[in-house]
């Protein structure tokens, strides 16, 4: 039987990654694929853990003046 691997990160390797993703124009894919963490979904629930909410993306509509929204 194949075990699956298990990963646990320190707070300070958080941390770390988190002030990266401040303060450079790398993607969440880019920081997850360098640090080999395992999905971005992982870095998204640290940033709202850390409440540093302003890592977070925002969603914007765009869409035709005249189209009902």
């Amino acid at each position: 039987m194949i075990q699956k691997e298990i990963k646990h990160y320190t707070d300070a390797f958080k941390k770390m990654v988190l002030d990266e993703l401040e303060n450079s124009n790398s993607s969440y894919a880019k920081i997850s694929q360098k640090y080999k963490i395992g999905g971005s979904m992982t870095l998204k629930r640290w940033i709202l853990a850390s409440g540093r909410n302003n890592l977070l993306y925002k969603i914007v509509l765009i869409g035709a003046k005249d189209e009902i929204l």
